[in-house]
């Protein structure tokens, strides 16, 4: 929904600013044709200047306080443009800031579940490893049960190569998470230093 308003709105900011540059070139355009000739006929010496009766100054003096009012329309027409453009613009600010915000707090959520499921990895790979550890000790070796065997040293030396095999497999996998573990709250301290200066944007940008 948001994203539908963004691109909405971005044509409306062109579009104010087409407005502008009409009106700034509206009222250089009245400049040139209107004063211009006055400025042009009063520069010039050379020629007599002809009688102009009261009707004439009358008119005359119509015509300046008609361009007088023509251009304070247009100026005050290019301030509300500009004071739209500007309302524009601070939207196009807010709705961007938020949407970044939004993305990052998604990214919080999946870091947070991420780094749940690898801590119940870890935790029943470590009842695991503890296990394996209980019967890898010297006495639980020792009293190993081979009863019927004929080479029960031999049975305990087997026992405790899989076990040991066994030992370094988990704790690789220990490894393994810890690792990532470490990776994701990385991630995370990052993430979550970027909401804050981006909550703190939006203040700033709302007062």
């Amino acid at each position: 929904m948001r994203r539908g308003f963004l691109w909405q709105t971005i044509p409306i900011r062109s579009e104010l600013r087409v407005h502008l540059r009409t009106g700034y070139l509206a009222i250089l355009i009245l400049l040139i044709t209107t004063v211009g000739p006055i400025v042009s006929h009063s520069g010039n010496t050379q020629e007599p200047a002809p009688n102009t009766g009261p009707a004439d100054s009358k008119q005359e003096s119509s015509e300046i306080e008609q361009l007088r009012k023509t251009i304070r329309k247009l100026k005050a027409d290019n301030e509300q443009l500009r004071s739209k453009l500007a309302e524009s613009e601070h939207k196009l600010q807010t709705i961007s800031l938020r949407d970044h915000l939004t993305k990052e707090e998604l990214r919080q959520e999946n870091l947070m579940a991420q780094l749940v499921v690898i801590g119940e990895k870890e935790a029943a790979l470590q009842k695991e490893l503890d296990d394996v550890n209980e019967q890898l000790r010297p006495e639980n070796i020792q009293h190993l049960f081979v009863a019927g065997s004929l080479h029960p040293e031999a049975v305990r030396e087997s026992t405790q190569r899989r076990l040991t095999n066994s030992q370094g497999r988990i704790q690789a996998q220990i490894n393994v998470l810890h690792n990532s573990r470490s990776r994701l709250q990385s991630s995370l301290a990052l993430t979550d230093a970027i909401i804050q200066n981006l909550r703190l944007q939006l203040q700033t940008t709302n007062r």
